[in-house]
Parts: structure tokens; sequence; C-alpha cells
């Protein structure tokens, strides 16, 4: 008698990300469709099915329709423009999932805004007046 057992994968690892944290300086007159940085994660789980990943922002508002997170390449990329003065700094969390009920990995995403020469100097005044000496030297 032989008796022929099968085991088949559950999907019960949930995916990690390669690192807990992502830091990326970008300046602020990078073009809108540059991609910023990108997230990984890995999923243990044996069956190729169980272990596709997807990712997406924790809190979609907390980004201001600034980035887009590529489900599936997992790319930052720039939807909108940067303005250094106007926020020099972006904190949020990404999640990856894996289509199981569990919660997901999280990795937290700071992107610092590099201020770029993008401002004209200008004259709080609209005229200036001094005297020079004709002999005052250069």
């Amino acid at each position: 008698t032989v008796v022929m057992v099968t085991i088949q994968d559950v999907n019960d690892e949930r995916p990690i990300f390669t690192s807990n944290l992502y830091q990326e300086p970008v300046s602020e007159s990078v073009s809108v469709g540059t991609s910023v940085l990108r997230v990984s994660a890995v999923d243990r789980d044996l069956s190729p099915s169980f272990r596709v990943v997807r990712y997406q922002f924790a809190d979609p508002q907390a980004i201001n329709d600034t980035f887009f997170l590529d489900p599936v390449e997992g790319d930052l990329l720039l939807v909108g423009f940067l303005d250094h003065e106007a926020t020099s700094f972006y904190a949020f969390s990404v999640i990856a999932t894996d289509g199981s009920s569990e919660d997901g990995g999280t990795a937290r995403v700071e992107v610092t805004v590099l201020d770029a020469n993008d401002n004209e100097p200008q004259f709080s005044d609209l005229s200036y007046e001094s005297s020079v000496l004709e002999n005052s030297p250069p």
C-alpha cells in the first residue's frame, strides 16, 4: 500500500519590505513623471500565486496628489510639482499586500525636497538713492 500526501501551500506569509525606511532627496526642479524611488517587498510563500505583491499608500490623503505609487513595480512617481518653499519634506507609509486578508507589511518613505534657484531676487523698494564722492576709492 502506498499513501501519497500532497501538501498545498496556503497564503500564510505576509510581504516584508526589504527596508523599513526609504529616504530620497529630490530637487524641486525635477519633472513631473520622474521616478523618485522604488520600494520593494518579498513574500516567502511557496506558491507563485501567493507571492504576487501589490503596493499602496497607507494614507492616500497624506501625499496631496504629489506622488503616485505604482501598485505592481513599487515605483514612486512624481505627479505634481514640487516647491521647496511650500513643502520641503514628505513623510508617509506604504503597504505591501499579497491578496490575503491579513495586514500587509509596512515601510516609511521620506522625501526631502531640495531647494533650486527658482525665485528671482526682488527689491523691497521701487527706487533707491545714494551719494558717492567723486574722489572715493572704487
